[in-house]
């Protein structure tokens, strides 16, 4: 087997790997279509019931628990991620995006942004960009964070009451060593104290 051999081989491969890739392709996409028609609202009598409905019912969707392809996999997963990320306890940097996006949103809403305004800047002697700031824009900006800030202090504090009553000594500590620590502590505060 000579080295030609070899290249033709490869080059025979390589066409059926794209072939067979396309081919994979259009029956994704045929069965997408097919799962999409099927998955249209039908009109019902409200008189008629036909015998057995429920066992079809209870078949179909086993049938679909069972038979799911990956780009629906793929759909769900990424809905529940973004349901993830709205639970309690998101971490610091998930919430600042969140804030981020939402001032986002609230300024391509805002009727007060100017639409096709150039703003002329100058460079300065280090070579960096000097924009002159928009009064409005930057008093906006300062009212949607501090309005979302107050409303994520006012959250924390409506919980923080919340569990208030229920709390004890170790609810409010880490751990049991951070629990020893504080009962050290108060017990010295009272001898202090007496």
């Amino acid at each position: 087997m000579g080295l030609e051999e070899i290249q033709e081989r490869l080059k025979k491969l390589k066409k059926e790997r794209v072939k067979l890739s396309i081919a994979n392709r259009k029956e994704i996409v045929k069965e997408e279509k097919l799962k999409s028609s099927d998955g249209k609202p039908q009109v019902y009598s409200m008189d008629y019931q036909p015998e057995g409905s429920k066992d079809i019912e209870d078949e179909t969707h086993s049938s679909r628990l069972l038979n799911y392809n990956i780009s629906e996999y793929e759909k769900w997963e990424a809905k529940e991620k973004s349901k993830r990320k709205f639970m309690d306890g998101a971490d610091a940097s998930d919430v600042a995006y969140l804030t981020y996006n939402n001032g986002l949103k609230q300024l391509q809403k805002s009727e007060r942004l100017p639409k096709g305004k150039v703003t002329k800047g100058m460079i300065s002697q280090s070579g960096k960009l000097l924009l002159k700031d928009d009064k409005d824009l930057v008093d906006n900006l300062a009212d949607t964070l501090e309005n979302s800030s107050r409303e994520r202090y006012l959250k924390r504090k409506k919980k923080m009451e919340s569990k208030a009553g229920k709390s004890t000594v170790l609810d409010q500590a880490i751990n049991e060593k951070n629990k020893q620590f504080n009962d050290k502590l108060a017990s010295q505060f009272k001898k202090l104290d007496s």
